[in-house]
């Protein structure tokens, strides 16, 4: 996943097509592991 040509780091979301993505587990070249949920239900309590 890469948004403004860079690969996410782990903690970060990105908001695409009214849906939130973020990243639970990356490395400096790919990310493994991504939790999708509706942007209106975006869990900010955990956010950083």
């Amino acid at each position: 996943m890469t948004t403004l040509g860079n690969v996410h780091k782990r903690d970060e979301t990105v908001e695409i097509n009214h849906s939130a993505f973020r990243v639970l587990a990356a490395d400096s070249r790919c990310v493994y592991l991504l939790r999708v949920t509706p942007s209106g239900n975006v869990d900010t309590a955990d956010a950083r």
